[in-house]
C-alpha cells in the first residue's frame, strides 16, 4: 500500500512537473503574439500618420491653389469682387488651418465640439444618416 502511495505521489509530482513546462510554453507563445500584434499595430499606426500628413498636405495645396486660382480669375466688380475675395479667403485660411495642426488638429477639434455639444452632435449625425440612407435606397 505504501508502494502504491509513493509510486502515485511520483507520478503526480511527474504530471505536475511536466504541466508546469507545458503551461509555460503556452505562456511564453502567448506572449509571443501579443508582441507581434502589438509591433504590427504599431507599424500600422506609423503608415496611416504619413498616411494622413500626406493627405492633409495635398488638400491644404489644392485649397490654395483653388484660392489663388479664384483670386485671379473671379470677378472683381464691386459686390461680386468682395464675394470672390471672402471664398479666396475662406479656402487660403482652410489651407492654413491643415498646414498647422493637420488632420489630427482637426479630429481633436470635432471631438472637443461633439463633447461639448453631444445632443446636437447626435442630432446631426442621426439627420446624416437619414439622408444617407435616402440616398441609398433611391440608387
Amino acid at each position: 500500500m505504501a508502494n502504491v502511495i509513493e509510486t502515485k505521489t511520483k507520478n503526480v509530482k511527474e504530471a505536475a512537473t511536466g504541466s508546469r513546462g507545458s503551461i509555460s510554453d503556452a505562456a511564453d507563445y502567448v506572449m509571443d503574439q501579443v508582441k507581434e500584434v502589438g509591433s504590427n499595430a504599431l507599424a500600422a499606426r506609423t503608415f496611416l500618420d504619413k498616411k494622413a500628413g500626406e493627405a492633409s498636405t495635398a488638400i491644404g495645396d489644392g485649397l490654395k491653389s483653388a484660392a489663388r486660382t479664384i483670386r485671379q480669375n473671379g470677378p472683381h466688380d464691386a459686390r461680386l469682387g468682395q464675394a470672390t475675395l471672402a471664398v479666396a479667403q475662406t479656402f487660403s485660411n482652410s489651407a492654413n488651418y491643415l498646414d498647422g495642426p493637420g488632420l489630427k488638429g482637426t479630429v481633436n477639434d470635432i471631438s472637443n465640439v461633439i463633447g461639448k455639444n453631444p445632443v446636437s452632435a447626435v442630432m446631426i449625425g442621426v439627420g446624416m444618416g437619414f439622408l444617407l440612407g435616402r440616398t441609398v435606397a433611391k440608387n
